[in-house]
């Protein structure tokens, strides 16, 4: 059996001795929590900088970003055809006929032929070429002298007379004979070349008129330039008779494209 541990060594010996070793125990102790604590700092830092760059270039914030993340492109909006957005249908009940423009019945005729447009309060080209592809099939258009669409300042003609439009403005049928035109639109719109037809008859039409054979109607599809009319081109008290509705707003009415575009 082994000698006991300090049994040859003094009292002051043995107190200096145990002190020592505690010292360094300590010192021992106290460095491997340093250089734990120190690797794991240096770890989390480096981590949450690796992690934070590659995370804000992968979702796409910064082009080129740290990380090597790549910006996605967006795709352009193809834009939908406004006359997918459009129906014509004849409500039960009432018997009204309606051209319906999006969510805004813009065009609603009653069974006497009084029709009463809407714009939904959206002035834009989409509305104001609704209203045209309705109420040109039944010899009435809606223009902008302004040229600014979303100003609201249009103006209906039926070729006789000008209505300053707004909404719920009302078109009251000029007797009898135009009671039908709901019925009119309902028939022009479902039949698939009711635009070419439109078309047709407007180019008949307006070159009846250029030889003075018709009157001024007012109805000019896209596409088709506006006749002025002989009376249109007279000043009245110079030979000719009064000036009609267009020559009052000037030669550049008479000559306006209905067209919104």
């Amino acid at each position: 059996m082994g000698e006991p541990f300090g049994l040859h060594l003094s009292l002051d010996d043995l107190i200096s001795k145990q002190n020592t070793q505690q010292r360094e125990h300590s010192s021992q102790r106290n460095s491997g929590y340093g250089k734990q604590q120190r690797s794991g700092r240096g770890a989390g830092r480096h981590h949450t900088q690796q992690g934070g760059r590659g995370g804000r270039s992968q979702g796409g914030r910064s082009q080129g970003g740290h990380g090597g993340g790549r910006t996605q492109q967006q795709q352009p909006r193809q834009q939908q055809d406004y006359h997918t957005m459009q129906s014509c249908y004849q409500e039960e009940g009432d018997g009204d006929y309606v051209f319906r423009y999006r969510s805004t019945d813009v065009v609603r005729i009653d069974a006497a032929g009084n029709i009463t447009l809407q714009s939904g309060g959206h002035y834009n080209a989409g509305t104001l070429a609704s209203l045209n592809d309705a109420l040109n099939l039944i010899g009435i258009r809606v223009t902008c002298p302004s040229g600014d669409v979303r100003a609201g300042e249009w103006s209906i003609s039926d070729g006789r007379s000008l209505t300053r439009f707004h909404d719920g403005v009302v078109l009251p049928a000029k007797g009898p004979q135009q009671a039908g035109r709901g019925r009119q639109l309902l028939v022009a719109f479902n039949n698939p070349h009711h635009a070419q037809q439109a078309a047709a008859t407007a180019a008949s039409n307006a070159a009846a008129t250029a030889a003075g054979v018709l009157p001024f109607l007012g109805f000019i599809p896209p596409g088709i330039p506006a006749s002025r009319p002989a009376a249109a081109m007279q000043t009245p008290g110079r030979g000719g008779g009064a000036g009609s509705v267009f020559s009052r707003l000037g030669v550049a009415q008479g000559g306006q494209r209905y067209s919104p575009y």
